[in-house]
This record gives structure tokens, C-alpha cells and sequence, in this order.
């Protein structure tokens, strides 16, 4: 029994020597980490991600240099997407809403290879760099919406703007040094949640104590429900069920914008 626990041993110490890389064959999605430059209240960002999705299989893939005005940022979203196999995991994301312009979706993921599937069980095991994925909602989150029927929970933080903007401010200081130095994804200790809840600790001066639904982040949202970031004149059923959008109603038909339109505010 020693000598294959030893040899376990062996293998996951040697793959914990491996440093994270940058130059690998990666998913067309995740070939370009954002960056950002800030001018005052003027924010832009560079590998923002605009992705288009016609029919059931082809992607438009684009990538631009997208500017926005600080001064009309209104407000932040949280966004938790349930995995369809075990709702207690999930992949969760930020967006903030501008009063003008398109709004800024952020999304922090396991950076795949080509041909490669996210894997809780690999994701412990130094298998995948970690990336900050900027674009705008129609990609971000129309994609999961659209294409992979994911369900979406989409919802608002009760926080001021001034929050909301040195909470975005950190996460691309964040991106950009991801971007120029590499680092690991972790299931448990650098994923999707965890770095959202640092960044959130670095900005708030608040600690957030640990919680087991930052290891499941299906229930991330109750756990911000709790600590008073959601509206608590309401139940946190009622809000959940406020803030759900599922797959299989009528497909955004552009006639409406497509934040306004996933909002239900159509």
C-alpha cells in the first residue's frame, strides 16, 4: 500500500513543480487574456471578448479594444450558473451595468487547451492556468444562455456605485498581472468564487468568513444574500426566482438590447 501512495505522492509533487505557462495551443475562447489601461474615469480594455454564436455550431470570434466612462458605471451584478449535473456546483461571474455603452462582463475561468474539458478532479492537479475573460454580455452570457442552455440567476448587488467601481478596478489589476505572468487554476483554492471574494475583501476592508458554499458555489448566492448584499426586503426564494433565466422561452430577437432583454426588462 506504501509504494502506489508514495508514487501518488511522487506524481502530484511533481506536478505542483511545473510552472504555469502562457504559450499553450488554447481553446478559441481563451487564446487572449484581457488587460486594461485607466485614464482618469476612462477604463479600456484590451482583448475584450465580442463573440457571436449563429446556429447551433459556428462561432464569429472577435476580439476588440473597448472604452468605457467610469463615471457611468450604476451598478454591479453577481451571476451564478448551476451546472446541470450537481446544481451545488457552479460557475459564477460579474457584470457591471453602465448607464451608456454596453455593460462589462467578467468572467474568471480554467484556461483550456484545445479539445480540452473542465474537470473538478484536474483542476486540483495544476492542469490548467487561470484566465480573466472581459467582453460583453451577448457573448458571455448569451452563450451559456443560448448555446449550452445553461440557467442563469442574475443578480443585483446592494452596494453603491463607488464599490462596484473599485471592485472592478481590482479584478483587472488582477487580469493584468494574469496576463503578464501566469498563474494556476485551483478548484478549491484559486477558482471562479474564491478570487471573486478576494478581490471583494481587498476593495470592502470587510473579511469574509469562510463558508462551505464557496467550495460549492451553486449556493454562493445565498451565502451574499446573508451577508447583506442582495435586497433583503424579500425572501431570498422570491429574489432567486426574480433574478432566473432559463433556456427554452423565445430567443433574443435584437429588438430590444440584449442586457434589458436577459433582465426581463424587454
Amino acid at each position: 500500500l506504501l509504494i502506489p501512495l508514495g508514487l501518488s505522492l511522487l506524481v502530484v509533487w511533481g506536478l505542483y513543480r511545473i510552472p504555469p505557462r502562457n504559450d499553450r495551443d488554447w481553446f478559441l475562447g481563451h487564446s487572449h487574456p484581457a488587460s486594461s489601461t485607466l485614464d482618469g474615469d476612462q477604463l479600456t480594455v484590451q482583448k475584450y471578448r465580442s463573440f457571436r454564436y449563429p446556429g447551433e455550431t459556428d462561432v464569429n470570434s472577435r476580439w476588440t479594444t473597448q472604452s468605457f466612462d467610469l463615471s457611468q458605471l450604476v451598478g454591479c451584478d453577481y451571476i451564478v450558473v448551476p451546472f446541470e449535473k450537481d446544481p451545488r456546483l457552479a460557475h459564477t461571474m460579474m457584470s457591471f451595468r453602465f448607464a451608456e455603452g454596453p455593460n462589462l462582463a467578467l468572467s474568471i475561468e480554467a484556461r483550456r487547451e484545445q479539445g480540452e474539458k473542465y474537470s473538478v478532479m484536474r483542476g486540483l492537479l495544476h492542469q490548467f492556468e487561470l484566465i480573466y475573460v472581459v467582453g460583453d454580455e451577448e457573448d458571455l452570457l448569451g452563450l451559456r444562455l443560448e448555446r449550452l442552455k445553461d440557467t442563469l440567476y442574475i443578480h443585483p448587488i446592494n452596494v453603491k456605485p463607488t464599490t462596484c467601481r473599485n471592485f472592478l478596478l481590482d479584478l483587472l489589476e488582477a487580469a493584468n498581472r494574469v496576463s503578464e505572468r501566469p498563474h494556476w487554476y485551483n478548484t478549491f483554492r484559486s477558482n471562479c468564487a474564491t478570487n471573486l471574494v478576494d478581490s471583494f475583501e481587498r476593495t470592502s476592508g470587510k473579511t469574509i468568513q469562510w463558508d462551505p458554499r464557496m467550495l460549492l458555489p451553486g449556493g454562493s448566492d445565498e451565502l451574499i444574500y446573508d451577508l447583506g448584499m442582495l435586497d433583503s426586503t424579500q425572501s431570498f426564494e422570491s429574489l432567486r426566482e426574480l433574478a432566473r433565466k432559463g433556456p427554452g422561452g423565445a430567443p433574443w430577437d435584437g429588438s430590444v438590447p440584449f442586457s434589458s432583454w436577459i433582465r426581463g426588462k424587454e
